[in-house]
């Protein structure tokens, strides 16, 4: 499990831990975090209404959605012809709000 420094492993992780770091790493895209953010207010949303709001391609839209799906953070439902995204866990932008609380303590710390 350790080095012969010490260090822990990287792939040694407990997967909760590895899997926060995945959902930290997605959420650390601007693009992505604009997408969460935005998708918590609409409530669900098309690629193309949220690529309208954000004056982004529906592919790059699209894109980010994707890897939202992958790590489980959006879902979606097909209706017609159109896929209808929304946030699976409201709780995500509950921590997107606690970081921006703790950069601003930061910036006015220093």
């Amino acid at each position: 499990m350790a080095t012969r420094e010490g260090n822990i492993e990287w792939h040694d992780m407990p997967e909760t831990e590895y899997r926060s770091t995945r959902i930290f790493r997605v959420l650390g895209n601007p693009k992505t975090y604009a997408i969460v953010k935005l998708l918590y207010k609409m409530k669900k949303a098309t690629p193309t209404e949220l690529a309208i709001k954000l004056n982004r391609s529906v592919k790059t839209v699209s894109d980010h959605l994707r890897t939202l799906r992958e790590i489980d953070i959006v879902e979606y439902q097909k209706q017609g012809k159109s896929t209808v995204y929304r946030l699976k866990y409201g709780k995500v932008v509950k921590i997107l709000q606690q970081t921006e609380t703790l950069i601003e303590e930061i910036r006015t710390t220093k």
